[in-house]
C-alpha cells in the first residue's frame, strides 16, 4: 500500500470518527428533507450519531416507538452501509435487534425481537381502525427489503388474546402462530392456531412480482362462544368437515403489475 492509499484510509476513518461524535438531532436536522415530511419521524433526539436515544418514533401521527436506544457500528460505514443496534423497553412496542441499510436503499433486519399491542401497530402502519384486538410479538431472524418490496423473510410471529371487538363484549379467538421462510424467492407463512375456541390453518404466499396468494381454513371448536360461528357464517357455508374456507389473491398494494411481452 503506497502513501496515497494509506493517506486516503486515515482521511476516510478521520471522517468517520468525526461524524458518529456529532449531535444526532443535529445530524438527524441536516438530513431531514425541508420540503417533504417523512414517512417516519425522529422526536426528542439526545446523545450523539454513534449512540443516543430517540424519545419517539413517530409514523402516520401515531407513536411506533417510544425512549428508543440506538447504537451505530461505525465500520460498516467504510463499506457504506449505516448498521444499528436498536433497543426499546416501553410501550406501545418493545423493541431488541440490529437494523443496517445499503447505499442502494437495501434495508436488512437481523435477530429483532419486538411486541406490542395489535391496535396500536395496526395505527402506526396506517389502519387506524382494525375489529380485532391482542398482542403481537415477532422474532424475525431475518429480513432483507429493497424498493418497498419484502425478498427474504426467516422468524415467526405470535398472536396472543386475539379477540373480534365489535360487539357489547369481545369475542375470544385464541392464540395463533405464524412461522415465515423463504422459498425460492417466495415469502411463505404458515399459519395455525394454538388455543382458544378457533381452529385454524393455512398457507400465505407472496411471489417476487408481488402477487400473493392466501388459503386459510378454520371452523369453531366445541363450546366456542355464540357469536363465533355468526362471525364465520360471512364467509359462506362450511364444508362436510365443518371447515370454512378464506381464500384471496392479488397485487399487493403499491406493486406494479407485470409488463405484458410484446
Amino acid at each position: 500500500m503506497n502513501i496515497r492509499s494509506l493517506l486516503l484510509v486515515g482521511l476516510a476513518f478521520l471522517a468517520i470518527a468525526l461524524f458518529v461524535q456529532a449531535p444526532a438531532a443535529s445530524v438527524y436536522a441536516w438530513l431531514k428533507p425541508k420540503d417533504r415530511p417523512l414517512p417516519v419521524e425522529l422526536f426528542g433526539l439526545e446523545g450523539r450519531v454513534i449512540e443516543g436515544r430517540s424519545s419517539g418514533v413517530v409514523r402516520n401521527g401515531n407513536t411506533l416507538v417510544s425512549n428508543l436506544n440506538w447504537e451505530l457500528h461505525p465500520l460498516q460505514l467504510l463499506i457504506g452501509r449505516a448498521a444499528l443496534s436498536l433497543h426499546s423497553e416501553h410501550e406501545p412496542v418493545l423493541l431488541d435487534g440490529g437494523v443496517s441499510v445499503s447505499p442502494l436503499g437495501t434495508l436488512r433486519v437481523k435477530s429483532l425481537r419486538a411486541s406490542g399491542g395489535l391496535r396500536a401497530l395496526a395505527a402506526a402502519a396506517g389502519y387506524p381502525f382494525v375489529p380485532v384486538e391482542g398482542q403481537v410479538g415477532l422474532d424475525l431472524a431475518q429480513l432483507r427489503m429493497a424498493k418497498g418490496q419484502i425478498q427474504l423473510a426467516e422468524g415467526s410471529a405470535q398472536l396472543q388474546g386475539l379477540a373480534w371487538a365489535l360487539g357489547a363484549q369481545p369475542t375470544p379467538l385464541g392464540d395463533f402462530r405464524a412461522d415465515v421462510t423463504t422459498e425460492d424467492g417466495s415469502i411463505v407463512v404458515q399459519l395455525a392456531s394454538v388455543s382458544g375456541p378457533l381452529e385454524l390453518s393455512g398457507e400465505a404466499r407472496l411471489a417476487p412480482d408481488q402477487n400473493y396468494e392466501l388459503n386459510v381454513r378454520m371452523r369453531p371448536k366445541p363450546g366456542a362462544p355464540p357469536m363465533l360461528p355468526n362471525l364465520l357464517m360471512q364467509l359462506g357455508a362450511p364444508d362436510a368437515q365443518g371447515y370454512y374456507t378464506l381464500r384471496r389473491q392479488g397485487l399487493m398494494p403499491g406493486a406494479q403489475p407485470p409488463v405484458p411481452a410484446p
